[in-house]
């Protein structure tokens, strides 16, 4: 009996011995744990589409407005503050989301990249107008003693964006690719940015006139006076003594173009421009996710659409 006992003790060590090393030899036993990508948070789509370049197969990017989605008006959810809350990083421009402000003061602060930053900002005192009506009060951005938000429609700020955005994930991960992304970016960007300066460089109109004030960082960079319809903020409703002032303008300065917004009713533009026997076209602030294409696409429509409507030669 003793013998047997023994003889079954040596067959299950034999066996255990066999089964661990089977174990050890599996491939999910041997293979690396795969690196997490890095959370970043945007808050619409120009900060996205800068986070994705720069930071490639690196991170997950979610951006907070989607498509159709006017950023200004964006309301959070409790699943939208969870991600930024669990973010390794949120890209955001102050007073332009006002919910996503109201988020961003509680977290701590070095996972939070101002896109501004390194940015010069233009102010928006003169873009306030009589007789218009302010969303201040509802939690947007007021016309008055504001600075002008749409920082993203100059490629040159683009560039700057990304820089911001490179030097925060370098604080996360030492990998070599941020800097090639961040160059890849930046060299389609200054592209785009060498093409707009070309292009309009002879134009025989300088007054930009727009259904709202988002292109003043175009209107700086390439020497045209911007006239908005309405100020800073897209759902401000133009008094009538504003609108006689903008057709005003427009037959001085011999405008043959007002250009109205993707995300904003072209009505009171188109109106306008009926009225002057001028035409109305789509110039688009990329404020949401195009429909089809991406930022350097939509900006070389822009310029298109700048060179016939400013007549450029």
């Amino acid at each position: 009996m003793k013998k047997r006992v023994a003889t079954l003790i040596a067959a299950s060590l034999i066996l255990a011995a066999c089964s661990s090393t089977q174990e050890t030899a599996t491939p999910e036993a041997t293979t690396e744990v795969a690196t997490e990508k890095i959370q970043i948070v945007a808050g619409f789509y120009p900060l996205a589409y800068a986070a994705e370049g720069v930071a490639g197969d690196l991170a997950e990017v979610v951006s907070l407005a989607g498509p159709g989605v006017e950023p200004h008006d964006l309301e959070l959810t409790p699943g939208d503050v969870a991600k930024i809350n669990d973010a390794d990083l949120v890209v955001y421009i102050p007073e332009f989301i006002p919910a996503l402000d109201a988020v961003v003061k509680t977290l701590d602060q070095s996972k939070v990249i101002n896109a501004t930053q390194g940015i010069t900002l233009i102010s928006g005192d003169s873009h306030s107008h009589e007789g218009e009506e302010a969303h201040s009060e509802e939690g947007g951005h007021s016309d008055e003693s504001a600075t002008d938000p749409h920082i993203w429609l100059n490629p040159s700020n683009m560039v700057l964006i990304g820089n911001s955005i490179a030097k925060a994930l370098s604080a996360l991960t030492s990998d070599s690719a941020i800097d090639e992304n961040r160059s890849s970016f930046e060299n389609g960007l200054n592209a785009l940015a060498t093409d707009y300066t070309a292009k309009l460089a002879n134009c025989s109109i300088k007054a930009l006139v727009v259904s709202h004030e988002a292109f003043g960082y175009i209107a700086n960079a390439y020497g045209f006076e911007q006239v908005g319809i309405s100020g800073l903020s897209p759902e401000a409703e133009p008094s009538p003594a504003r609108l006689a002032e903008v057709a005003k303008i427009a037959k001085a300065e011999n405008a043959t173009t007002i250009y109205y917004e993707s995300l904003v009713d072209p009505k009171v533009a188109k109106t306008l421009a009926d009225d002057l026997k001028i035409t109305a076209e789509m110039l688009d602030p990329l404020e949401s996710p195009p429909a089809s294409g991406d930022y350097l696409s939509v900006m070389q429509q822009n310029l298109d659409t700048l060179v016939k409507g400013q007549v450029c030669s």
